[in-house]
């Protein structure tokens, strides 16, 4: 049998035609592989985040242990294990993972840390481990929110005294202007802006809008802070840029004890927003009877108009318009004696 020798040329070719298929076959295996260390990687993640999330602190440890994820590894959006265990207030898993060196301070992308998350929910134990452990005080989010303004938000007092107790700025704001003590006053959490306004809060501290905590208590009708903030010596007549007093918002709301409350605090009773709206104004349009009488006992102008668009209405005229019978009475009663 006589064997021909092949070219040169043509045996690589042979050579690479054979070749091609392993290649293929090595790549694709190494895919593969890849694609299954993905997976294990995804799933060892989900059950470590789950292990924190619900206080499992030997499994969080066993898993850090045997996977090649960091105690400080950052899922989408930037939480951590620290963040995810101090949310849920898992005191044990928060201890844990400080022993294991995780990083007191790393925030999420939207700047919240550990310390953020457990003021919000209000896990005082968390908070002061987290504090004890170097945790930034007033270290605010991308808006300008602090721990000390999501536990007064959230009404969570001794949150709020451990955190002013580590040199909390009272008065830091949010970059709309809100503070602490803007937002106790906003949900009605007393003890909060007792607290605040005893280590030295601004009680007149407005917002970009002009509004202060004594504007939005009396906005949303939370006599028993209303009350407190005018004791502390709150102005009673500061006004929002459009011209809002407390007095006007309380009024178009049907406040009546706030109301009442400010004018014994001798608001003016007839300071207008910039379209001329009085206070009688907006609660005859809204139809609060006892606001309405509340106002004309304290001699409310009861012909102060307001005038949009070159068109002027009085509150008699928009209490007949929108049918609001009584006060309909009342206002002509005491435009005829005026």
């Amino acid at each position: 049998m006589i064997v021909m020798a092949l070219r040169p040329a043509v045996a690589v070719a042979v050579v690479k035609a054979q070749v091609a298929p392993l290649r293929q076959q090595v790549a694709s295996l190494e895919a593969a592989a890849v694609a299954e260390a993905e997976k294990n990687r995804v799933l060892h993640e989900s059950l470590l985040f789950a292990a924190a999330k619900s206080g499992d602190t030997a499994g969080v440890l066993a898993m850090l242990h045997h996977t090649s994820l960091s105690v400080d590894f950052a899922r989408a959006g930037g939480g951590t294990l620290l963040i995810t265990a101090s949310f849920s207030g898992h005191l044990g898993v928060v201890e844990a993972l400080l022993g294991k060196g995780a990083e007191v301070n790393k925030a999420r992308t939207d700047g919240a840390t550990a310390l953020h998350a457990a003021s919000q929910e209000g896990h005082l134990g968390v908070v002061e481990v987290l504090l004890g452990k170097g945790a930034e005080v007033d270290m605010a989010c991308t808006a300008g929110v602090s721990p000390l303004y999501v536990a007064s938000q959230d009404g969570h007092l001794g949150v709020v005294e451990a955190l002013l107790g580590k040199g909390a700025e009272v008065d830091k704001a949010c970059t709309d202007g809100t503070t602490a003590l803007y937002a106790a006053s906003e949900q009605g959490h007393l003890g909060v802006v007792e607290v605040l306004l005893g280590k030295g809060a601004d009680v007149d501290k407005a917002c970009t809008d002009g509004a202060t905590a004594l504007y939005i208590s009396a906005q949303n009708g939370h006599l028993g802070v209303v009350g407190p903030l005018l004791g502390w010596g709150a102005v009673v007549n500061n006004a929002c840029t459009d011209g809002a007093s407390p007095l006007w918002i309380a009024s178009q709301n049907g406040h009546a004890g706030v109301v009442e409350a400010l004018l014994g605090k001798r608001a003016d009773v007839d300071k207008a927003r910039i379209s001329g709206a009085t206070a009688l104004y907006t609660a005859a349009q809204n139809g609060h009877l006892a606001v309405v009488e509340a106002l004309l006992g304290k001699g409310a102008d009861v012909d102060k108009a307001r005038t949009v668009g070159g068109v002027v209405t009085t509150p008699l005229q928009v209490a007949t318009r929108n049918g609001h019978g009584a006060i309909v009475e009342i206002l002509t009663r005491h435009a005829a004696g005026s």
